[in-house]
């Protein structure tokens, strides 16, 4: 297999990129406003990316193998549970737990060609990721001027910012941080603006070499800067009021968006079956959710993505999912600590992500890059390849996170 990464792969995978950074809120947008082409949009980005991943894997190189392995054990598992539950199975969500495991399969064996882009001079990143948050800067102003008039009834689009906050945070961009920043608030999601906020603290406290006073004043600064942001712009923050009804108590389906409705069923699912809880209720099974303001659905997955996976495979797959996750972030936390690399820190950074969005939305089933940074997490740590080229004196042009 080749070991360089070429010209035009990379510029593929930059172009792709872009669609998936922008998949998601323009085809929200558009369903808002009542288009049926915005599914079929994010669907093709969706399935365009996992294309993407696949032909770089089979073209440089596999890795993750024996995760994997162990991921094809409970996918067997999986099957085994949806013969055995066959009058709970939908054939829809057969096919989409299919699905699952083959983003699984793709997001972790792509890591290692993933890789050979991430290590490339982190320099080269800038002007692309710069041209990515003007578009959506762009973007989420036009957006928030249709919540603001009108056009659209529902502010709280959802979007990829955590993956571009953390390169601006790194090459001390501050001008773009402040922009990103902007973005999620413009955004009006909750998940998205309060995984910013931790990305930067975790930043600051304790990735940047920085006196610990000055990281205060910094702290507290940001602090009041959006305390004059809630006095001036008070319509950016009412996703974060209260929700109320008669009594005063709080009203906790329309403060979660209905997710803490889908915890409830789902645990009562759990806890009527000990050994489906435990071994998963396989390939296809599904819930029916009745949500306190009056709608009802069928979920082959729960926002809560730990319940979503132990639905399919057991709580013994979705702790050992979790469990693999937070450990691997620990050990490249720990790693960045020894060698203050670029790729380790950006990495951790998003690794934060990715597992807090898990918790509030399904990414684990319909986001492939759950699974590629979780490869590249494992692979960093116990990848000889990567060991040397630290060795070398850090990741990308020789560049560490202190240069």
């Amino acid at each position: 297999m080749n070991t360089d990464f070429k010209v035009n792969d990379l510029l593929l995978a930059k172009l792709l990129g872009t669609v998936y950074l922008l998949s998601v809120p323009v085809s929200g947008y558009f369903g808002w406003l009542g288009y049926s082409f915005s599914y079929h949009f994010f669907k093709f980005s969706f399935f365009l990316n996992i294309l993407l991943l696949a032909y770089f894997a089979s073209k440089y190189s596999l890795s993750c193998l024996s995760l994997s392995a162990v991921v094809f054990f409970f996918l067997v598992l999986s099957t085994v549970g949806s013969i055995v539950n066959v009058e709970g199975v939908l054939l829809g969500p057969f096919f989409s737990h299919l699905l699952f495991f083959v983003v699984i399969f793709v997001g972790l064996g792509s890591a290692s060609a993933t890789y050979k882009i991430l290590r490339r001079d982190v320099r080269k990143f800038d002007n692309y990721f710069k041209i990515n948050i003007w578009l959506l800067f762009l973007f989420f102003v036009f957006y928030f001027y249709s919540f603001r008039s009108g056009m659209i009834p529902y502010w709280g689009m959802s979007s990829a910012l955590p993956l571009i906050l953390p390169f601006f945070l790194l090459r001390r961009s501050w001008f773009y941080v402040f922009l990103t920043v902007l973005v999620c608030l413009l955004s009006g999601k909750r998940s998205i603006i309060i995984i910013s906020i931790i990305q930067l603290l975790f930043f600051y406290f304790f990735m940047l070499k920085t006196p610990f006073f000055k990281k205060s004043v910094i702290a507290i600064t940001s602090l009041i800067f959006c305390f004059v942001l809630t006095l001036v712009f008070p319509e950016m923050f009412v996703r974060f009021e209260g929700f109320s009804v008669d009594g005063g108590t709080v009203d906790y389906s329309a403060l979660t968006s209905g997710r803490f409705d889908e915890v409830l069923v789902f645990f009562e699912k759990f806890s009527g079956d000990m050994v489906g809880a435990v071994l998963g209720f396989g390939l296809g099974a599904n819930v029916i959710v009745d949500y306190s303001f009056g709608s009802s659905r069928v979920l082959h997955y729960s926002h809560f993505s730990p319940f979503g996976i132990a639905l399919v495979g057991g709580f013994l797959f979705s702790i050992f999912i979790y469990l693999t996750f937070t450990v691997n972030l620990y050990l490249a936390f720990r790693l960045f600590l020894k060698t203050r690399s670029y790729l380790l820190a950006y990495l951790v950074l998003c690794g934060i992500y990715y597992f807090i969005t898990s918790l509030s939305g399904p990414a684990l089933f319909n986001d492939v890059l759950f699974w590629l940074v979780l490869g590249l997490l494992v692979f960093c740590n116990f990848n000889r390849t990567f060991a040397y080229h630290l060795s070398a004196g850090g990741i990308g042009d020789r560049r560490t996170f202190e240069s």
